[in-house]
């Protein structure tokens, strides 16, 4: 193999693991022990991020506040409403 092959696949690797990595953790969800896709996936995943190299983007140190509150009132208003359906409405009070 000549050397731009070899370059050109080393830059496809952190381009298409991550995907490939997910669509594969996503198939075998249904196979298997449930206790050890839950340990095996995160291990899994850690594994990748450390052996796959990939450019971060630096972390400023500000975030958008703004957008974290838009999130945590989301979060708090789908809690909220299931809350309100499981606990007062039930199933024997929905059509």
């Amino acid at each position: 193999m000549s050397g731009t092959n070899l370059s050109g696949t080393a830059q496809l690797l952190p381009r298409y693991a991550w995907p490939v990595f997910l669509v594969g953790a996503i198939l075998l969800l249904a196979v298997g022990n449930p206790t050890v896709y839950g340990i095996g996936v995160p291990l899994a995943a850690l594994v990748l991020a450390l052996v796959v190299p990939m450019s971060r983007p630096r972390w400023t140190g500000h975030p958008d506040w703004r957008d974290v509150g838009a999130v945590a009132a989301l979060y708090v208003g789908v809690v909220a409403l299931f809350w309100l359906a499981f606990r007062v409405f039930t199933q024997g009070n929905t059509l």
